[in-house]
């Protein structure tokens, strides 16, 4: 598992059926979009609008934005499992991105992304796990479309939206993935942002071969004072050290 698609399959099973990461903006072509992610042969000037400014806002509050924390409620629905899997934890980020995710249920795990390795902790098993994403850190940042500005969700994502007749504003972004490779991975991410920070507030990922999986991300503090040891994992004496591999799926239920 030596690139980004190799993480991606965990157990001999593709995985984002997320991360989604991320955090992220954070990964097959269609023969037919859905009606709400197809590309339109006319945009629709009142959506184009208000997409426009709901970019511009991400892209100006995501400067005022040096970190945040919030709480985590992942919902997994996958083919493989008889039925919903449900984690709760938390999730941590500071520019330029660390990302820490600390799962609290079904059993505690911990996750650090930092200087491009991703670092795993699960004391059940009495393991550390290491993995170098390398070149893809920064993609899989955008693909869990954690921190990310406007203009670098559109160098990733086709992005449409459907317009509020009430309101006139967009309930939500859909992002389609522009590389035909990603899509057959990832065929759509959906963001709900919070109003007032318009940080991510639900991320709903969707898989070519129908998984699915939900984050809802609650009580959001914005720029909380993180520690340096925030995106440090420590390394017992006599856990097993595992390098070059990862149970973080981000969906696949690792």
């Amino acid at each position: 598992m030596n690139n980004l698609s190799g993480w991606l399959r965990v157990r001999g099973r593709t995985v984002l059926a997320l991360h989604a990461l991320i955090v992220s903006s954070v990964l097959f072509a269609f023969v037919a979009d859905t009606p709400a992610s197809a590309k339109r042969d006319r945009p629709d000037p009142a959506v184009t609008a208000a997409v426009d400014q709901l970019l511009a806002r991400i892209s100006e509050v995501q400067e005022t934005v040096d970190s945040f924390r919030a709480k985590v409620t992942e919902t997994r629905s996958l083919a493989l499992l008889a039925e919903d899997e449900v984690l709760t934890g938390t999730l941590s980020y500071a520019k330029p991105g660390k990302m820490r995710w600390e799962y609290d249920a079904p059993e505690h795990r911990i996750y650090v992304l930092a200087e491009g390795q991703l670092t795993g902790c699960l004391p059940d098993a009495r393991r550390i796990e290491k993995l170098d994403l390398g070149r893809h850190e920064k993609r899989l940042r955008r693909l869990v479309a954690l921190g990310q500005d406007g203009s670098s969700l559109r160098r990733e994502f086709r992005i449409d939206a459907e317009l509020d007749a009430e309101t006139g504003k967009v309930d939500h972004l859909i992002l389609v993935p522009r590389s035909r490779r990603v899509r057959k991975r990832m065929a759509r991410v959906q963001i709900w942002f919070d109003e007032a920070n318009a940080l991510p507030e639900r991320i709903h990922y969707e898989t070519g071969d129908g998984d699915q999986v939900d984050l809802r991300l609650d009580g959001i503090v914005v720029n909380p004072d993180l520690s340096a040891e925030t995106f440090i994992v420590e390394e017992p004496t006599g856990w097993e050290i595992v390098e070059g591999e990862s149970s973080l799926s981000f969906g696949s239920g690792g």
